[in-house]
């Protein structure tokens, strides 16, 4: 028996009424301290709701956890759901295609919050006020051996040691529906739109199918970026090791803030500049963007929070703001991969480079079947899970082994990813007072013990970033 996490799915958009409310961002200086995630639950729910989930064994089809003027849910280990490939728009509505957001064009001047919100809303809200409704959900325990206290560091704690201490094996099954389910992987099938966390050995959240605002407009959001992305990849030429790289064999471009290496300090980087600032400077991706962080926000805060203060301190540096360009005006990644179709799925790896503690958020894009291609492969855990359009993984990808299947270009199916990552160098250099790794090691003996006590410390409070069902159910409440 398995306990049951109370969340927040975002059912309705609507103004704010009476209930469970979310308002909306939209102002100039919004205070980023402010904006949190609130949710009010009505006297008693909570308990009612925990009554009925203690209950619920494993593989119980049916949970009733909504008030009766709500829709109910129905979620199961094994239920299939269908999905529905509505056709993509043909032409945008929007005669601000393009335009540059004034708090882009501008940056962000020294000292000011990760939301530089001139004439921008934070997209909580994605131009609406949201009433969400208290639901309850089946997480998905590992039944493995691993914790998230494994996620292991190198000697200088900001790379990956990854799981199993051994390089990827070969004799992996091949990325096919068939081949996995004759290796022993479990399916796991997915709305796309309700939150179900992955429990490790100890109960923690060690990651998280986020899911997505169940919203039209929410996916009108997703299908226009990726018919953007469709129409700026016509326009590049790009270099054969964008195209056929560790990760697969399609087109894929890293913008954003690149850790120093060596004597280079920290530097936003931008290839196919022009075109590629016609993505950045999207409004639908703007939007998207953000909401990868009010979701990491949600679900760790305390993740959420270090990469805030990295950021604020990159952005108050005297002489790094002017040269430092920031992805969103409410983000907290610095660095961002963009997957271009339609045949954007990654073979078996690992991302060492990232920071190994912390999730990557992942955004499925496309038109394809999920249930047939498209799933996010876990290696390590044996698993494979539905990953339709529009919707949101959190995982540890420098740890974790991962990877697609294919989708079904033959048949007219396309799929494409954004990916938001934070790298582990970036904050080695932030941690070391804005010094690299090179620098502190040619410094006294003194410097060099304080800068490795300081690691230990950060290593301690960042392994605290995962929660139990138990502790993410009593913020909630």
């Amino acid at each position: 028996m398995h306990p049951i996490l109370l969340s927040c799915e975002i059912n309705e958009f609507q103004p704010s009424r009476e209930g469970f409310t979310l308002p909306l961002w939209r102002a100039s200086n919004i205070d980023f301290e402010e904006v949190r995630p609130l949710v009010v639950i009505e006297e008693g729910e909570l308990d009612r709701l925990i009554r009925a989930a203690v209950d619920v064994a494993e593989g119980y089809e049916l949970v009733e956890a909504t008030n009766n003027d709500h829709n109910k849910h129905e979620y199961a280990e094994d239920i299939d759901n269908s999905s529905d490939l509505s056709d993509l728009p043909v032409e945008s509505d929007s005669e601000e295609d393009g335009k540059v957001p004034a708090a882009l064009e501008k940056g962000c001047d020294s000292g000011d919050s990760p939301g530089c919100t001139e004439n921008v809303f934070w997209t909580t809200a994605l131009g609406f006020s949201k009433k969400l409704t208290p639901n309850v959900f089946f997480p998905i325990p590992l039944n493995s051996e691993v914790a998230a206290k494994d996620l292991q560091l190198t000697a200088g704690i900001y790379e990956a040691v990854p799981l199993h201490r051994a390089p990827i094996d070969r004799s992996l099954p091949k990325l096919e529906l068939e081949a996995l389910v004759k290796a022993n992987y479990k399916r796991i099938t997915w709305d796309s739109i309700t939150p179900r966390p992955l429990l490790d050995s100890c109960n923690k959240v060690i990651a998280i199918l986020a899911g997505r605002p169940d919203h039209q407009d929410f996916m009108h959001k997703c299908q226009w970026l990726f018919l953007k992305m469709n129409e700026v990849a016509l326009k590049i030429d790009f270099a054969d090791g964008e195209k056929h790289h560790p990760r697969g064999n399609y087109p894929a471009v890293n913008v954003g803030i690149t850790p120093g290496q060596g004597a280079v300090k920290p530097s936003f980087t931008i290839p196919h500049e022009n075109e590629m600032k016609q993505l950045l400077y999207d409004e639908d991706f703007q939007d998207l963007a953000d909401f990868h962080s009010f979701t990491v926000n949600m679900w760790c805060c305390g993740m959420y929070e270090r990469f805030r203060n990295c950021i604020k301190k990159l952005q108050k540096h005297k002489r790094l703001s002017k040269k430092l360009k920031f992805l969103t005006p409410a983000g907290v990644f610095p660095r961002i991969a963009f997957n271009f179709g339609p045949m954007a799925w990654t073979e078996h790896h690992r991302d060492p480079k990232d920071y190994a503690l912390a999730w990557c958020i992942v955004q499925s894009l496309g038109k394809f079947d999920p249930t047939k291609g498209g799933h996010c492969v876990l290696d390590d855990l044996k698993l494979f899970i539905e990953f339709p359009p529009g919707s949101i993984i959190l995982l540890p990808s420098a740890t974790f082994l991962h990877a697609n299947l294919p989708v079904h270009v033959s048949e007219g199916e396309a799929r494409a990813s954004i990916t938001q990552y934070f790298p582990g160098g970036l904050l080695r250099y932030v941690d070391n007072g804005f010094r690299l790794q090179s620098s502190i090691s040619k410094m006294s003996r003194k410097i060099r013990e304080e800068a490795a006590q300081r690691r230990a410390e950060l290593w301690e409070s960042d392994s605290m970033w995962f929660e139990s069902l138990e502790d993410l159910v009593e913020e909630v409440g």
